[in-house]
């Protein structure tokens, strides 16, 4: 059977490979079997077809590791045409967001940038995502995925080409931010925080960059209802940008980059899940954690007027 390509043996012909060579290349077999099941299929491509971005599916099924794996594949494989990743189910967004955070486009630590948009159940499910309730959801539990008016919905994560991700993302990294607005826990609607992100966007500085962010810590399924709520304003921040209610609004679209962090916020610490000493007994003995952020760069200039949402 053939390697998959990145993990052949050395080329001088030694027979031991580097130190750690041997597990990456098991763990590369295993991802490539998995983004072959994942992403197969009529309908599906897991590599770039006639210009169009490749396709990484998550639905929550999988573990952290492994839809890095994919994702780094994919990403370097198709870096002129781009990686869609069609994102379904709370646990499947942290676990997106959390492996596109650690990827790097090169030797350089450039992190992807992207764009977020809304999915719903006529995309997902021709891609191949299974409905909620097939393994990717709690039992017993409301899904945010499913919606009484829109039905079910998820998200398209778009990492951008190469070519268009180079502008201005490497300079976006070292810019200042503005500020940074914060997802805390319950069970609040994601519009506000929505039209703060929009308002921010639109408001900030040219050579400045806003962000959002919500802490890893806690109980597993609150971190992925805070992560949930994060994806749901991003993205519709970024539909009112690209297909505003009507022509007196202005817009200003952005692209986004996630982090993975450490913080000492105590701030930031007080909005877990509503300020639940429960929650924070789950990382005891431990005065910092992480938090998951993501950076919004504006891609247009500073509007020269605004139209109050």
């Amino acid at each position: 059977l053939k390697e998959p390509f990145g993990c052949s043996a050395p080329r001088d012909g030694s027979a031991r490979a580097r130190p750690g060579a041997h597990r990456a290349r098991r763990f590369a077999m295993l991802a490539a079997r998995r983004v072959g099941s994942a992403c197969g299929g009529p309908g599906r491509r897991s590599f770039a077809q006639g210009g169009q971005p490749a396709l990484v599916l998550v639905d929550g099924s999988q573990n952290l590791e492994l839809v890095r794996a994919q994702l780094s594949l994919r990403l370097a494989a198709n870096s002129q045409q781009g990686v869609d990743v069609l994102i379904a189910s709370r646990q499947g967004v942290a676990i997106a967001f959390r492996a596109v955070a650690q990827l790097r486009r090169n030797a350089g630590g450039v992190p992807p940038s992207f764009r977020l948009a809304k999915a719903f159940g006529e995309e997902l499910s021709a891609a191949g995502l299974a409905p909620s309730g097939h393994g990717a959801r709690l039992v017993g539990e409301e899904d945010p995925e499913e919606d009484g008016a829109g039905g079910r919905h998820g998200f398209r994560l778009s990492l951008l080409p190469a070519a268009e991700a180079a502008v201005g993302t490497t300079a976006a990294a070292d810019s200042p931010i503005a500020k940074v607005l914060r997802v805390a826990g319950g069970s609040a609607k994601f519009v506000p925080l929505a039209k703060a992100v929009a308002t921010e966007v639109a408001r900030l500085p040219d050579g400045f960059v806003s962000a959002v962010e919500t802490t890893l810590r806690g109980k597993s399924k609150n971190v992925w209802t805070r992560t949930y709520k994060l994806a749901q304003a991003v993205a519709q921040a970024h539909q009112w940008q690209v297909a505003p209610a009507n022509d007196r609004l202005v817009t200003r679209r952005f692209r986004c980059v996630l982090e993975e962090r450490q913080s000492e916020d105590e701030v930031l610490d007080a909005l877990v899940d509503g300020g639940s000493q429960a929650d924070k007994d789950t990382d005891a003995g431990s005065g910092d954690f992480r938090v998951l952020r993501i950076i919004l760069i504006p891609e247009d200039p500073l509007p020269s007027a605004r139209t109050a949402r």
